[in-house]
């Protein structure tokens, strides 16, 4: 199955890798949360129908805060935070209409996070690792522009088109022009695998 992805989302993508990488020293329980991702239906007690108040009562007033969130280009939604200044951080963007206020998407972008889909793929998961999750080779675009990293394609494979995921370069030393801008690259390309990519964020919508 092909995977589309609205252009809105890849800047949405975008953005979230733009985030502070240092993770914070304070981290959320696990010990009675949900942290499953089960891409298109859920992301751990968050679905296509979940509301402010049910996110509220869920998972503690302590534990949200209601702010508005960077989308691209400026725009900034109304959202939640959930376990904000954690490593288990986790943005819930709403839809825009006012009458909904279900999510249109919800964005990871910590490292060390206990949010995991059930094959165990979460932010910092590695390409090499993704590949063999997928059963085949992937399709991604270049790095350093607007799209930088993006999963275009699992070409068949195992993996979800609900599970959007933005790859980030770790060995900046070999990322060569031919794998930057726009260009479609393929996870098991040699020059890719020297790159030493993982997953830099992720974005989760809903069937």
């Amino acid at each position: 199955m092909k995977q589309i992805i609205p252009i809105a989302f890849i800047l949405l993508l975008f953005n979230a890798c733009k985030s502070d990488p240092k993770n914070s020293e304070a981290t959320s329980s696990s010990e009675t949360k949900d942290f499953l991702i089960v891409p298109g239906e859920r992301i751990g007690m968050v679905t296509a129908s979940t509301t402010e108040a049910a996110v509220e009562k869920a998972y503690g007033k302590e534990n949200i805060e209601l702010k508005s969130l960077n989308v691209g280009e400026g725009e900034q939604r109304e959202g939640v935070l959930v376990f904000p200044g954690t490593n288990n951080e986790l943005e819930i963007i709403w839809e825009l209409e006012a009458d909904i206020g279900n999510p249109a998407f919800v964005r990871l972008g910590k490292e060390n996070s206990d949010w995991k889909t059930p094959e165990g793929i979460g932010v910092g998961t590695t390409l090499e690792k993704l590949e063999e999750l997928n059963g085949r080779p992937f399709t991604f675009y270049g790095f350093e522009w607007d799209y930088g990293g993006l999963v275009s394609d699992w070409n068949g494979g195992n993996l979800s088109p609900y599970l959007i995921i933005a790859l980030i370069p770790q060995n900046f030393d070999k990322l060569g022009k031919e794998l930057l801008g726009e260009v479609q690259l393929s996870s098991d390309d040699p020059k890719v695998r020297a790159l030493g990519a993982k997953v830099g964020s992720i974005v989760l919508t809903f069937e």
